[in-house]
C-alpha cells in the first residue's frame, strides 16, 4: 500500500530485481547485498518502511511538522490520518491481507528513515544499515553517528539562591549566615547601610549619624518586630507559617535591599501612608532611599546546561545577575576543549547573540529561542530576536 497526503490508502507495485551472480537484490530506493541494506544517494519522493507499505515523504513532513509545532506524538499521527485520509479505494479490496491504516511504530520508523537519509545527503555519506533485524536494532548505529552531527543544549536559571556577601558578585562564602559580608569585604561592616551613602556608621548602629539614616534604621527595626509578632501570633493560632515571614529574631538579616520613603523633613512615610500624586499640583514625592541591612542571595542557585536528554552537562552560580556575558563566558568555559553544540536554546538569545556577534567561537552555533518564550515573552517589533532567533527558522533547527 502506498500511504498518501492528498488520495490516502491506495494499493501500489513494488518491483524487486534479483542479480543471480553478484547474489544483489535491488529494490525501489536501496540494494541488498551481503547482508547489508544500503540506500541509494539522495531523498526519494516515497520512503518504504516496512516490506508492504510506502509513505510520501509530503506526508512525513506534516508528521514531523506536527511534532514541532503542537508537540503531537507519533500515536496521534497515526490516528488522525485513519480517521481522517485512510480512505480505501475499490481496489484495496483485493488485497484482503493488508490495512489501509498505519500504526504508530510505523510513523515513528518513517522519522527515523526520512531524518537519516537527509543527514546522509547533506554530508554526502551513504546510508548502510545491516538487512536482518528488528527496526529499531538495525539503524541504532546510524543514529548514533547522526547524532555527531547534529547537538543541541538548553541553558536556564534556577531561581532559589542562597546567602552571599552583601558587594556584588563577590564568590567568597560568608562565614557565617548571619554575617552580612565574606570576611574579604568585612570592613564593609563600617560603612553606612544606605546605599547612596558612603560614610562611616556611629558606633552601635549600622547606619550613618544623619538624622534620616538613623529614622530609616529605627523603621526597619520595627518592621522585624512586626514580622516577629505576627509569626507569634499565627504559631499561638496554630496557622501555617508563611515561607516570607521567617521565624528567627535575626529574620532581618535575610531581607536584603529595603526601600524607603522619606518626606520633606527626612521621616519615613509608610507606604501605606504615601498618597498619590495629584496631577493638577506641584511634584512634591517623597524620596525613595534603599539600604541593605541584611545579606544578599545569589540570582541564580544554578545556572545549567541541559543535553536534551535531560542529562545536566554543566552547572555554575550566578552572584550578581543573569548577565548574558556571563552565560557567553560559561559556554566558553564548558565547551573549550569539548565539541561545541550546534543550537543553544536559552531565553534571552536574542540579547546573547547581540554580545556574542563577531565572536568566532558562536559562529557555528544556532541561537534559538524556544517556542514559549518567543510567543509570550519577546516583542514583535523586536526585528533582531525576529529575524535571528526563530527556531523554525532556523534550518538544522528542524
Amino acid at each position: 500500500l502506498l500511504h498518501t497526503l492528498d488520495k490516502g490508502s491506495v494499493p501500489a507495485t513494488a518491483v524487486q530485481l534479483h542479480c543471480s551472480y553478484c547474489r544483489t537484490s535491488y529494490h525501489y530506493k536501496y540494494y541488498v547485498s551481503n547482508g547489508r541494506h544500503v540506500f541509494y544517494a539522495g531523498v526519494p519522493a516515497i520512503l518504504q518502511v516496512s516490506a508492504h507499505r510506502f509513505v510520501e515523504v509530503r506526508l512525513i513532513d506534516m508528521w514531523i511538522n506536527s511534532s514541532l509545532i503542537s508537540g503531537m506524538a507519533a500515536g496521534s499521527s497515526a490516528k488522525l490520518y485513519n480517521m481522517t485520509l485512510a480512505e480505501v479505494s475499490r481496489r484495496v479490496a483485493e488485497f484482503p491481507a493488508f490495512s489501509p491504516f498505519l500504526h504508530t511504530n510505523e510513523i515513528s520508523d518513517s522519522f527515523v528513515l526520512l531524518c537519516l537519509l537527509q543527514n546522509s545527503q547533506k554530508y554526502s555519506t551513504v546510508l548502510d544499515v545491516p538487512h536482518h533485524g528488528l527496526h529499531e536494532d538495525r539503524f541504532k548505529q546510524a543514529m548514533e553517528e547522526c547524532n555527531l552531527h547534529v547537538s543541541a543544549v538548553v541553558i536556564d536559571g534556577i531561581n532559589i539562591g542562597h546567602p552571599c556577601c552583601s558587594v556584588h558578585n563577590c564568590h567568597i562564602p560568608l562565614a557565617s549566615q548571619r554575617h552580612r559580608f565574606c570576611p574579604t569585604h568585612a570592613a564593609q561592616n563600617q560603612i553606612c547601610t544606605i546605599t547612596s551613602c558612603d560614610s562611616p556608621v556611629t558606633p552601635g548602629s549600622h547606619v550613618f549619624q544623619n538624622p534620616s539614616h538613623v529614622n530609616i534604621q529605627h523603621h526597619h527595626v520595627e518592621r522585624g518586630q512586626a514580622r516577629f509578632q505576627l509569626q507569634h501570633c499565627l504559631q499561638h493560632t496554630r496557622a501555617t507559617m508563611p515561607d516570607s515571614m521567617p521565624g528567627d529574631a535575626d529574620a532581618s538579616l535575610d531581607i536584603g535591599k529595603e526601600d524607603f520613603n522619606l518626606d520633606g523633613q527626612g521621616r519615613v512615610v509608610p507606604e501605606e501612608a504615601d498618597p498619590p500624586v495629584c496631577p493638577s499640583k506641584p511634584s512634591a514625592r517623597n524620596k525613595r532611599v534603599r539600604a541593605q541591612f541584611g545579606h544578599k542571595r545569589t540570582h541564580n542557585e544554578q545556572q545549567i546546561i541541559v543535553a536534551p536528554c535531560g542529562v545536566i552537562i554543566a552547572r555554575t552560580t550566578f552572584y550578581g545577575a543573569n548577565a548574558v556575558s556571563s552565560v557567553a563566558k560559561l559556554v566558553k568555559q564548558v565547551y573549550r576543549k569539548a565539541p561545541r553544540p550546534e543550537h543553544i536554546i536559552f531565553d534571552n538569545n536574542c540579547s546573547l547573540a547581540k554580545v556574542v556577534k563577531g565572536d568566532p567561537f558562536f559562529q557555528d552555533i544556532g541561537l534559538s529561542v524556544d517556542i514559549f518564550h518567543f510567543s509570550c515573552k519577546h516583542s514583535i517589533t523586536d526585528t533582531f530576536c525576529q529575524e535571528h532567533c526563530r527556531l523554525a527558522d532556523q534550518e538544522r533547527g528542524l
